[in-house]
This record gives structure tokens, C-alpha cells and sequence, in this order.
């Protein structure tokens, strides 16, 4: 008797937290909190500064705080330590500005950057050694973009309609000793869009050799 009604209990409690338990679908899609905690979540970070080498111009540059789902989303190759996002030949999950403003030190008059795209991602800046230009690394779904601005005029123009090969990170541009010009890595346009197949059968075997080098296992 004690036996069925403890089974008759344990089915009652499994019915209750069954029908008790919140219902949670796939088909709600992604649960939005309150909104005073929206708001401190998506608060926007510190922004992140940079001198000009003749230290006479600061750029101030705003950035989110936190990626957004279809970023997280986006697919990675691990090679040799470095996370690559092979859809734009760049770091994966990269964080970026969202904006640029120059400030002129001497007076603290600030400027901001105008002919930039409408919610442009702006990855990384470099100044031209006689610091009358800025290039930068506008971020796209496709690839990375260089631009260059102009401090004098505060005004962005693309330096080509090329996409940067970047998949290291920072070597993909130099300026020239004298700031005439920009050198560049870039795709080249002939490069397949799709990658390559790769083989289900070795063509050659794993081999693997021990020329006598000492080592803490055995191999």
C-alpha cells in the first residue's frame, strides 16, 4: 500500500511540474528582456582613441558592446592557432567601431568624419606617417574595404573597390615612408568564391617518424 502511494504521488508530482513549467517554444524565436535591462546591455562601450604621429589630431572611435547574433553565427576556420571567418578573409568575431570623429588638439574643435556608409563597421585605422591621412578598414558581410580620409576636409572616399586579404590581421596594409601612398594585400578577383573540396579518401598515408629527439611520451 505505501508502495502505491508513493508511485501515485511521484506520478501527480511529474504531472504537476509538467503542466506548471513554462511552455518554451522554438517558434517564440529569442526572448527580449525588460527594457531597463536592454539598455544596459546594449549600452554602447568606451570609445577608442588614436593619436596622429605629428600629434596634433585625435580620432575618437565609438563601438558596441557586445556582437550580434548573426556575427556569432558566422562560420570559423581554426588553422595553426589563428580563428578565420572565411567569408570575409579576416578574424573571426572582430570588434569594430561604428564611427569616426577627428578632434584637432590644438583647440579642441571636433569634426566628424563625413562619406562614410550609413551603419558602417569600421575595423582598424592607421595614420600616414605625416598624419594628414587616415586609412581604415571598412568591415562588409563580404570582405574588408580600404577608405581613406582626409584630416584636413574630415571626409572618407573608398581608396579602391578591392577586398583586403586580412585573414592575419594588421599585415594586410603599410603606408610608404614619405605617406604617398597606401600598399595593400588583396584578393585577387580570379580567386573561386566556393572553397575547395576536400577528399573523403587519403591519397597517402599518415606517417609519422622519431629521429631520436628526446620527448616527454612516447611516440
Amino acid at each position: 500500500m505505501r508502495l502505491e502511494s508513493s508511485a501515485f504521488v511521484l506520478r501527480f508530482a511529474l504531472l504537476l511540474a509538467v503542466t506548471c513549467a513554462p511552455r518554451w517554444s522554438t517558434a517564440q524565436g529569442y526572448q527580449v528582456p525588460p527594457p531597463e535591462l536592454a539598455r544596459f546591455v546594449d549600452a554602447p562601450s568606451s570609445p577608442s582613441v588614436s593619436v596622429s604621429p605629428d600629434r596634433a589630431t585625435l580620432a575618437i572611435m565609438p563601438g558596441r558592446s557586445l556582437p550580434t547574433i548573426a556575427e556569432l553565427a558566422q562560420p570559423e576556420l581554426r588553422i595553426a592557432g589563428l580563428r578565420i571567418n572565411p567569408l570575409i578573409t579576416a578574424p573571426s568575431r572582430m570588434t569594430y567601431a561604428t564611427g569616426l570623429s577627428l578632434v584637432t588638439l590644438a583647440d579642441g574643435a571636433e569634426r566628424a568624419v563625413t562619406g562614410l556608409p550609413e551603419g558602417v563597421r569600421i575595423g582598424s585605422i592607421a595614420w600616414s606617417p605625416d598624419g594628414r591621412y587616415v586609412a581604415l578598414k571598412e568591415v562588409r558581410d563580404d570582405g574588408i574595404y580600404p577608405w581613406i580620409v582626409d584630416v584636413t576636409t574630415a571626409r572618407a572616399r573608398p581608396l579602391a573597390d578591392v577586398r583586403l586579404a586580412d585573414a592575419l590581421g594588421g599585415g594586410s596594409w603599410a603606408w610608404e615612408p614619405g605617406s604617398g601612398a597606401l600598399l595593400v594585400k588583396v584578393i585577387p578577383a580570379t580567386r573561386p568564391q566556393d572553397p575547395p573540396t576536400r577528399a573523403e579518401t587519403p591519397s597517402t598515408p599518415v606517417v609519422q617518424e622519431n629521429l631520436g629527439a628526446t620527448a616527454p611520451v612516447r611516440t
